[in-house]
């Protein structure tokens, strides 16, 4: 009986669908099964009643889900609480952020990751931070920088960093869409430009919903840099993290819409799977003193 096993039974207990952990967690449905019915034998009880139509947990079933979420949850503080040595820990730390992360958050954990553990070469890609989560669990990373999801992933540990509001944004220079900003048009009759996923689409289309108004969209766009360039020339109002607009390129050049709308603000966490390795976990362990804020 191993760590994946149990995060693979946990998972199940919640979703209770055998297809939707499998992909979750990247296996097959057939994969999962088998490790399952490992998992069986091992404890020497059924722990799950299924059929074509169901899946449900029987009650040796429900006993073990909490022993497997202890185990796990006890798994973790002990990697975190026996970092290997600075000078024993070598290898390649893989991350992946967005271009605004990879100097306005990432900075300060690798400070001190390198100041701590200077035999760690450490590889950055970076690209649409909605991807991050993807990524971590096709193991092509080690460890994300990701907003953090309204669905809650449980085959990753996300570990927040940071908060920022989510703003609505329009252009200042002189063109089609700011004289009519300046008009006083309500921005709900004007253009968007929306992310193509996220917790910033997912909130934006909800406040649309709850008041029954049909949204103007310009065009979706991967990732909030791309969202802000297009912002700036004018062809929709834009909706991104006040992170991404504090740091942008001094040819930017936008502003906050007046009575926009209130969203829920945005949160940056560190995105690693649940079982790490040395290298991860002593990345999490600094990530977990951190300093946090807006």
């Amino acid at each position: 009986m191993d760590i994946r096993s149990l995060e693979l039974f946990v998972d199940l207990s919640h979703t209770l669908r055998f297809r939707t952990t499998a992909r979750r967690c990247h296996l097959t449905p057939s994969a999962l099964t088998r490790a399952i019915a490992r998992l069986e034998d091992g404890v020497g009880q059924q722990l799950l009643e299924r059929d074509r139509r169901s899946v449900r947990l029987t009650s040796a079933g429900v006993r073990f889900q909490q022993y497997a979420e202890d185990a796990i949850g006890k798994w973790q503080q002990f990697l975190a609480a026996t970092q290997p040595s600075a000078s024993s820990l070598r290898g390649e730390l893989r991350l992946y952020c967005s271009v605004t992360a990879s100097y306005c958050v990432l900075p300060r954990l690798l400070w001190r990751m390198r100041e701590l553990y200077s035999e760690i070469s450490i590889t950055l890609r970076t690209g649409d931070a909605e991807h991050g989560i993807e990524r971590v669990l096709d193991a092509d990373v080690d460890a994300a920088l990701v907003p953090v999801p309204d669905e809650v992933v449980r085959s990753v540990d996300l570990l927040p960093l940071t908060r920022t509001p989510l703003l609505l944004l329009g252009p200042v220079r002189t063109c089609p869409l700011q004289v009519r900003l300046s008009e006083q048009v309500p921005w709900t009759r004007l253009p968007l430009i929306l992310p193509e996923t996220g917790p910033a689409r997912i909130a934006i289309e909800q406040w649309f919903k709850w008041r029954r108004i049909k949204p103007e969209i310009h065009a979706y766009a991967s990732g909030s840099e791309a969202i802000l360039s297009m912002t700036s020339l004018g062809l929709g109002l834009g909706i991104v993290p006040k992170l991404v607009a504090d740091h942008a390129p001094r040819s930017i050049h936008v502003r906050p819409v007046e009575d926009g709308p209130d969203l829920k603000p945005y949160t940056i966490a560190l995105c690693t799977r649940k079982q790490a390795s040395p290298i991860v976990a002593a990345l999490k362990h600094i990530a977990g003193e951190a300093p946090t804020g807006e």
